[in-house]
C-alpha cells in the first residue's frame, strides 16, 4: 500500500502567514500529521491491524514554523495473519497538489486519487479493468453540509453515527504513534498492542 498526501499549507488560508495559521503552531495542534489525518484514517479503517510504524521528516521548508511539515513513515500492516508494508508520505509544503491511495496485489493495483475523485483497477498486464470518476458538477461542499446534518440527526433523533469512537481512536492512535517515532526516532509497536486489547 503507497499513500502519497501532498499540499501547499500557505494557499490553504491566503490571507494568513504560515507562523500564523493553526496548521504552523504545535500549541494549535498543527503539523502536517494532525492536520492531514484523514488518509490516516482511511488506513486505520481499511486495514485494521497496523501493528508497527517508523517515521522520518520534519520541519524541512522555508517557513517559519514550529510543526513538522514533511513526514515519510513505513507502517506495518496484518490482514489475516500475514503482514504488510505500507509506504506514507505527507507533506504540506509542495505543489502541485496530491491525494493519492494505491492498493498494489497479485490480481491487479487499486488507485484513488484526489482531488480529481477517481478510482481505477489496473489488472496484471497493465490495462484498465474498472474506471469510476465522479461527475464533473459533483458538489464537494455537499459532502460537509452532508455531514453536519448526519452529525445533527445523531444528536437530535438517536440516529447511530455512521463511525464509531473506537474507530476514531484507532486513526488518532496511528497519527499519535506517527509524531512519536519522528520525535523520538525509533520504531513505535507496543501502543497498538495495548489498543487493540482495550478495543476488543
Amino acid at each position: 500500500v503507497e499513500i502519497s498526501i501532498h499540499s501547499y499549507m500557505p494557499s490553504w488560508h491566503e490571507y494568513e502567514k504560515p507562523e500564523d495559521f493553526y496548521a504552523g503552531k504545535s500549541g494549535l495542534g498543527g503539523g502536517v500529521i494532525s492536520t492531514e489525518l484523514h488518509e490516516i484514517d482511511l488506513l486505520s479503517w481499511f486495514f485494521d491491524s497496523i501493528t508497527k510504524v517508523m517515521a522520518f521528516g520534519g520541519t524541512l521548508g522555508p517557513f517559519d514554523i514550529d510543526v513538522e511539515d514533511t513526514v515519510g513513515a513505513v507502517l506495518e500492516c496484518e490482514n489475516d495473519g500475514r503482514k504488510f508494508p505500507v509506504s506514507l508520505m505527507m507533506s504540506f509544503i509542495q505543489n502541485p497538489p496530491l491525494r493519492r491511495l494505491v492498493v498494489n496485489g497479485a490480481k491487479g493495483r487499486l488507485i484513488l486519487e484526489l482531488p480529481s475523485f477517481t478510482l481505477t483497477l489496473l489488472l496484471p498486464d497493465g490495462t484498465v479493468g474498472e474506471y469510476f470518476q465522479l461527475p464533473k458538477d459533483f458538489d464537494r461542499n455537499q459532502l460537509y453540509i452532508d455531514e453536519l446534518a448526519h452529525f445533527l440527526s445523531c444528536i437530535e433523533n438517536s440516529q447511530k453515527p455512521l463511525t464509531s469512537l473506537p474507530e476514531i481512536i484507532k486513526g488518532e492512535t496511528v497519527a499519535l504513534a506517527i509524531k512519536e517515532s519522528l520525535t523520538k526516532n525509533k520504531i513505535i509497536s507496543s501502543e497498538f498492542a495495548e489498543f487493540n486489547k482495550e478495543a476488543q
